[in-house]
C-alpha cells in the first residue's frame, strides 16, 4: 500500500511549465489531474480522501471515473456534484 498526497496545481513546489497555461481551480480540471497522475504511477484504481477543495476532487473523481475508485471519504466538505439540494444552514453547521 502507498500513500500519495500530490500538491494542486500552482500550490507548494509545483510549477508551471507553460507559463501562457490558463489557471484553474476547476475540481473536474483538478480530478482530471488526478487521473494523469495515476496513470502515470500506474495505478488502475485507489481510495480518495478529500478534505475541503479536496472533496470536490474527489466528487469529480467519482462522477467521472467511478470504476477507478474503491473508497471515497469526504473530509469538512457540503455536497455539490449529483443534484443534491443544499442542506439547510442547521445541516451544513454539523458538516
Amino acid at each position: 500500500m502507498m500513500l500519495i498526497a500530490p500538491y494542486l496545481r500552482g500550490i507548494g513546489p509545483s510549477v508551471f511549465q507553460n507559463p501562457d497555461a490558463l489557471r484553474t481551480a476547476n475540481g473536474a480540471i483538478l480530478a482530471m489531474d488526478a487521473i494523469a497522475l495515476m496513470n502515470a504511477l500506474g495505478v488502475d484504481t485507489f481510495s480518495v480522501v478529500g478534505h475541503d477543495w479536496g472533496s470536490n476532487i474527489a466528487e469529480g473523481l467519482a462522477v467521472g471515473w467511478p470504476q477507478r475508485l474503491e473508497r471515497m471519504a469526504l473530509i469538512s466538505s457540503l455536497p455539490r456534484m449529483g443534484g443534491l439540494k443544499t442542506p439547510s444552514f442547521r445541516q451544513a453547521q454539523r458538516y
